[in-house]
């Protein structure tokens, strides 16, 4: 790893993007997996794991996406370093504020009901 920063090149951003990448997911997995284990007394309980696994799916294929589009040199490295996992921090983020019941007060807030 000490090689990949001290050699810039495209290939080496592009794998830093994934090396990086991978403990920073885990943290924001955790965060998605606390948004989505609210469970309700009569409500279903399945839809949650359906939930978490396709955004699960689609966060681990962005990551992959940017790997090679960074790779290519089709993006600039921050933008690999920083979009996914801000994108993702946002979705944890409203998950979780929809989850408490926060956001649905401003919605109607905003709405006007």
């Amino acid at each position: 790893t000490s090689k990949l920063f001290t050699e810039p090149s495209i290939e080496n951003h592009a794998e830093l993007v994934w090396r990086l990448g991978l403990p920073i997911s885990s943290l924001l997995l955790a965060l998605l997996c606390l948004s989505i284990s609210f469970e309700q007394m009569r409500g279903g309980k399945s839809y949650a794991i359906g939930v978490g696994a396709l955004i699960f799916i689609i966060y681990k294929n962005v990551l992959a996406f940017v790997e090679t589009q960074v790779a290519q040199g089709s993006i600039l490295p921050w933008q690999g370093y920083v979009i996914p996992h801000l994108s993702m921090l946002v979705i944890c983020s409203l998950l979780l504020l929809w989850r408490s019941g926060s956001l649905s007060v401003r919605y109607h807030k905003l709405v006007g009901r």
